[in-house]
Formats: structure tokens, sequence, C-alpha cells
């Protein structure tokens, strides 16, 4: 039986509240529970303060068999803001708009940085998704056609492969389609030169989709994050709808990180899809699932109180 946790985002003080109140102890430097096992969604890093002792205390989890781990976003950031390229600078470039997503995670290894590395190394060796006979989990979005090239080896299951590192940080890649879906889910590159600013301050011209809401709508204003920039009228072209993932309600049960509900109420995304990443930066929500092997209730949610 495991219990699956959202987005932590260095905030180690309420990662510790949460597993006490899950009934987790502290035995030695492993959080441990009688019956249960964590898994973690991704993006154990940068935003909040406590990004070294959230790392402890999962890397410890993972390693004494108390937890599984998968990858998000902000992981693969990292590993490739830490990866050299051919030209002498790095898969992710040292500039201010990248410096400021991992600054937190950078200034908490101040002085350390062998023990970063160290940390970084194990990342390297985290699956991309997990699956058992009951549910899966991935940090934002299930394509079942890169899963299936996970499986038969056609793309790898971490990210311990350089080759493979250089080139998903290349546009219009395969490797790079592949990281983008799994690990950032579905986006939609805005018409007409459209801008936004997103609520870290960052200027875009992408908008994130509800991919899961595709099998019902092409509508912008229903599939996008940022609704009210469209109108009813405005959908999406064909051939970016026909290429949207989609997940059936026959499937298993899935978990997803990665798309910051905030103060949203809890609720299921789809019948067997939930979403667990409640912006614990912003909001103190962190949040998990008590997973017994049944369909997915709203009523086994628990978020740090």
């Amino acid at each position: 039986m495991y219990d699956i946790i959202g987005d932590i985002h260095g905030c180690a003080a309420e990662l510790k509240a949460l597993l006490k109140q899950l009934g987790y102890e502290k035995q030695g430097s492993v959080w441990k529970h009688p019956e249960r096992k964590a898994l973690f969604l991704g993006d154990l890093i940068n935003r909040g303060k406590g990004v070294a002792k959230t790392l402890s205390i999962v890397r410890n989890m993972h390693e004494a068999g108390e937890a599984e781990v998968i990858l998000g976003n902000h992981e693969f950031n990292l590993i490739a803001w830490n990866t050299p390229n051919k030209t002498g600078g790095f898969l992710r470039p040292h500039n201010k708009h990248n410096l400021k997503q991992l600054r937190t995670t950078l200034a908490d290894f101040s002085g350390r940085e062998e023990e970063l590395n160290s940390y970084i190394n194990w990342i390297k060796t985290l699956p991309l998704y997990f699956e058992n006979d009951d549910f899966r989990a991935i940090h934002a979005c299930w394509d079942f056609n890169y899963i299936e090239a996970i499986r038969k080896g056609e793309m790898p299951k971490n990210l311990s492969d350089v080759a493979f590192l250089e080139q998903s940080v290349i546009p219009f890649t395969p490797e790079f389609d592949f990281i983008e879906c799994l690990l950032k889910g579905v986006e939609y590159k805005l018409p007409n030169n459209q801008q936004f600013i997103d609520n870290d301050g960052n200027r875009r011209t992408f908008v994130r989709l509800k991919w899961w809401e595709a099998a019902h709508t092409n509508q912008l204003k229903k599939l996008a994050f940022q609704s009210n920039m469209f109108q009813e009228h405005e959908i999406i072209p064909q051939w970016k709808h026909d290429q949207i993932p989609q997940y059936s309600t026959s499937e298993k049960p899935l978990f997803l990180g990665h798309y910051c509900m905030g103060k949203q109420p809890v609720h299921l995304l789809q019948s067997n899809m939930m979403c667990l990443d409640y912006c614990v930066y912003k909001t103190g929500r962190l949040t998990a699932y008590r997973m017994n092997n049944e369909m997915l209730n709203v009523n086994r949610v628990v978020q740090l109180s």
C-alpha cells in the first residue's frame, strides 16, 4: 500500500509534518511506516529553502526501500544545468532566467557542491514513471506511445545517458518531445504572437493544456490553464488536437504532480485520475493520497493540517 505524495519543492518542514500525519516515524535517518511505502511524484527541489533536507529525507527513504521516487521537470532542469555541453557551456544555459528557477537549490548547497553532485547522480537513476498492478504515476502526462517506447528500450527509463540528455535539450528532436510531454505536459503555442506573464513572472508564448480534457473538447477556453485569455469560439487546431494523449476512464488509476492546483478544492481530474500538486510553497497544502487498491476517492486524500 502506497502513500502518493505530490510536489514538495524544497518544503522540508511540511514534508516532515505530513509524514508524521500519515503515521510515519523517523528511525535513525529513515522515515518508516509499519505497513505502507511512500511514492514521490517528482519536483523535490527549487522554490522552498529546505531543498537539501528534502533530498536527504527522500533519498534515505528510497535507498532503504521505504519509498519510490519518479522524476519531475525541475530535476531534469537541474541535471541539464549541471551537464556540460560540447561547446564549453552547459545543456541548460547559465543565464538569469534559468538561475532564477534553481536559485534556492543552488543556494542551499553553496560550498557543498560535491554533496549536490551526489544527489544529482542519484536523481539520474530515478525512473520517469511508476506502474504496478493497481495504479500508475507520472509527473505530468501519461503518453502510451512514449511509455511503450521506454518498455521496448527505444527511449530511456531514466536520465543517466549523456547522449540522450544532449539531444533532449534540442527543440524538435524526438528526445526533446519525449521529455517535454512526460515531465512538462502538453503545451500549445499561442497564435498571432500572443504572450502572457505566468505566476513566476516569466513571459510565455505557450499555454499549458489540461490534456485529460481533450477527449471532450477542442475549445482553448476549456483546455488551457490560462482560460481567461480565450473566447469560446477559439479552438485547438485539429492537427494539434490529434496529437494530445488520451487516457480512458477504463485504465488504471493515474496520479500526476506538476499542475499546481493552488487553493482549488481537492478533486478528481476524471474518475481515474488525480493531481496531487497543490502548490505547497505558496499554500502549505502538501498533499498525499492513501492508495489501497481501490477506485479513486477524494476522501482518501490527506493534506497537511
